[in-house]
């Protein structure tokens, strides 16, 4: 254990802190995009995912939580936006998914640019990938 680490100022124990959370999650950030990558490269094989679940500390093929930190006002305007979108799915007809699994679709459409079967590509809600 690390006990003597200052990061930001000398006996600004919470700033050290909220420093190394900083740090943990851009660390985070680099395993999943390693794994990411992983996965994408041996799309084919069947059981790549048993590696990246031994890495996560899953077992088989469970899900996992993505956490978003924002405003309270901005987070409750993306959730909106997730909500109406799965009930319109779902008001549509045909749809065999629960509302929570289809919120957890549109967010996934949402965030890696990609559209759900009839989503009209002209739809504003979901925006152009981004430019990284």
């Amino acid at each position: 254990m690390i006990e003597d680490e200052v990061f930001a100022v000398p006996g600004d124990f919470l700033g050290n802190a909220a420093f190394a959370q900083v740090m943990i999650g851009h660390l985070q950030a680099v395993v999943l995009r390693q794994l990411a990558d992983f996965t994408r490269a041996h799309e084919g094989d069947e059981f790549a995912y048993l590696e990246v679940a031994t890495l996560l500390h899953i077992s088989g093929r469970a899900k996992t939580v993505l956490t978003i930190h924002h405003t309270a006002d901005e987070i409750a305007a993306m959730h909106a936006a997730i909500v109406v979108r799965a009930r319109e799915l779902k008001d549509a007809g045909g749809e065999i998914r629960a509302l929570a699994q289809l919120e957890a679709d549109v967010a996934r459409d949402l965030l890696l640019s990609t559209r759900p079967p009839g989503w009209p590509r002209s739809s504003s809600a979901c925006p152009p990938p981004a430019p990284w």
